[in-house]
């Protein structure tokens, strides 16, 4: 399973793929019980896209016994005694990595939901290095689109040398329709002809037509918006 991989894991960094619905949360709390364990008087950051995951994720940790502050910012000051950590997003860690930094202090567990996000926007991803980079003892990413068209890297993440994202573990669509949360998805052909314009000049083709490898995604993005 991932969390064993997780468990007999040499590297600080651990990333996981997850197919919506594949159980992503009840894994990564699971490897923050056992962190605790192993831990005592340790914390766990769990950042996240956006404020409602942060609210998400506090009330599925409480129910395993896992206390995680989800509105702590760096003016609230020292964390409450009892509770195991706190929940941000990637916008509050930009914009205050020394609070984060401060709270690696303790031995920390990091996990990064949706880390793909970070290559949206540089500065997530600089925030979260100046946070956690060679701080934080223990970091879970976890993404369902390990990649970026941008050409950002992800932080914590390692690349192969054809600069595809490595995985610990993969639960993808294959996996998922093997366990059956995912259904078979089915492609409809499109016939006809796309009508669009690149730089004011009317393009018609159908696919069965060759065209210049620069249009190929207009008649693509075409048909699908017809």
């Amino acid at each position: 399973s991932g969390f064993d991989k997780w468990i007999v894991s040499k590297s600080k960094d651990f990333t996981v793929e997850a197919y919506p619905g594949a159980g992503k949360t009840i894994f990564a709390l699971r490897c923050a019980h056992q962190f605790l364990l192993d831990n005592p008087g340790g914390l766990v950051s769990i950042v996240v896209p956006t404020a409602y995951l942060k609210q998400q994720w506090a009330h599925e940790a409480a129910k395993v016994g896992i206390d995680i502050a989800p509105d702590w910012t760096a003016a609230s000051g020292a964390i409450v005694s009892g509770c195991h950590g706190v929940a941000a997003t990637y916008a509050a860690v930009s914009s205050s990595p020394e609070s984060f930094r401060y709270l690696c202090r303790r031995p920390m567990l990091l996990i990064s939901d949706e880390i793909h996000h970070c290559g949206d926007d540089q500065s997530w991803g600089r925030g979260m290095l100046d946070a956690f980079g060679g701080i934080a003892k223990s970091r879970i990413a976890i993404t369902g689109t390990p990649w970026r068209t941008s050409g950002e890297k992800i932080p914590f993440v390692s690349y192969d040398e054809f600069g595809i994202l490595s995985r610990d573990v993969s639960f993808g669509y294959a996996e998922a329709l093997d366990a059956g949360i995912s259904r078979p998805l089915f492609f409809p052909a499109f016939e006809g002809r796309m009508k669009w314009y690149t730089r004011g000049q009317e393009r018609i083709a159908t696919f069965a037509d060759s065209i210049a490898k620069e249009e190929d995604g207009k008649r693509l993005r075409t048909a699908l918006m017809a």
